[in-house]
């Protein structure tokens, strides 16, 4: 039998559990379980996933927008934010996109991407504040 294990990714030295693999490794120990065939490797992986995933600290994002606009990105790990502005009016064509939504229906929107700031100390600061409204 195969032992999967959740993929932990090191990015900038931080840790960060793929959710979705650890869901198919507790699942996969629940049918190991009931079939009676569990060993001792599929054990430690699946601990070793629980160690990791009580590691991770929240993604905490902080947009600045002023005037309707978003002005920037701030976070505690790398990460990329994508706006859908919907307000089209004023935008020259080539700014404009056919973005998906569900239902396989489009509508037009300006994308911008912006590249977040990490910044640990400021996002620590503003989880305090968050944790005391």
């Amino acid at each position: 039998m195969s032992h999967p294990t959740a993929h932990v990714h090191r990015e900038n030295d931080l840790l960060r559990l793929n959710a979705d693999s650890l869901r198919n490794t507790l699942a996969t120990l629940l049918t190991a379980v009931k079939s009676g065939q569990v060993d001792e490797m599929l054990i430690k992986n699946v601990e070793t996933d629980l160690e990791v995933s009580k590691q991770i600290e929240p993604i905490l994002i902080q947009i600045g927008v002023e005037g309707g606009l978003v002005q920037g990105v701030t976070s505690n790990y790398p990460l990329q934010a994508v706006v859908f502005d919907y307000d089209t009016e004023g935008a020259g064509e080539d700014e404009i996109t056919e973005v998906p939504q569900s239902g396989e229906s489009t509508t037009e929107a300006r994308v911008i991407q912006h590249n977040a700031l990490v910044d640990k100390i400021f996002m620590s600061d503003v989880r305090h504040l968050v944790e005391n409204l």
